[in-house]
């Protein structure tokens, strides 16, 4: 299973390529019209791609509107590449992996530390590593935790689904 998951942004937006067998392929936060780019290679048609569902709280300010764009845009060239992305809400996303948790103890933080006790337990620099010695997360920054926990959340969904 080969998964790809993508945290939108009005400009940039982070994404990983990730396996739950082998790892990552591949992960970044780069220009919107590079994960475009991803989207469309013929590598990719065999992934499921997941993407955060944007949810208002509050009103929207430009980037916000440029965000939603951006996640249509992404949606349509999966159709266009017969491929059905799944959208999901980073609420969701936060309810899957931290299940035992009040919602108002649910955070990015606490996802982030949910994410390294998992997949790097009782390692030294949570995971990160070194340029010399890297490590499970080495070379992630910003909203690419968000798109690893969006795969994250995802994969869990379906074993679940399937444990049933």
């Amino acid at each position: 299973m080969l998964i790809f998951a993508i945290d939108p942004g009005s400009k940039q937006s982070g994404y990983t390529i990730w396996s739950p067998e082998s790892g990552f392929f591949d992960f970044g936060k780069v220009p919107n019209e590079k994960v475009v780019s991803l989207l469309k290679s013929p590598n990719l048609q065999v992934a499921d791609v997941v993407i955060e569902k944007i949810t208002l709280y509050q009103r929207a300010d430009e980037n916000i509107h440029d965000t939603v764009l951006w996640c249509g845009r992404y949606v349509q060239v999966c159709k266009d590449n017969a491929v059905t992305p799944v959208l999901a809400p980073r609420s969701d996303v936060k309810k899957i992996l931290l299940p035992g948790l009040k919602p108002s103890d649910r955070n990015d933080s606490t996802v982030k530390a949910y994410l390294k006790d998992r997949f790097a337990p009782g390692v030294s620099n949570h995971g990160k590593g070194t340029k010399s010695d890297p490590g499970y997360f080495y070379g992630f920054k910003a909203d690419v935790w968000q798109a690893f926990a969006l795969a994250v959340a995802y994969h869990d969904s379906l074993v679940e689904a399937v444990a049933a």
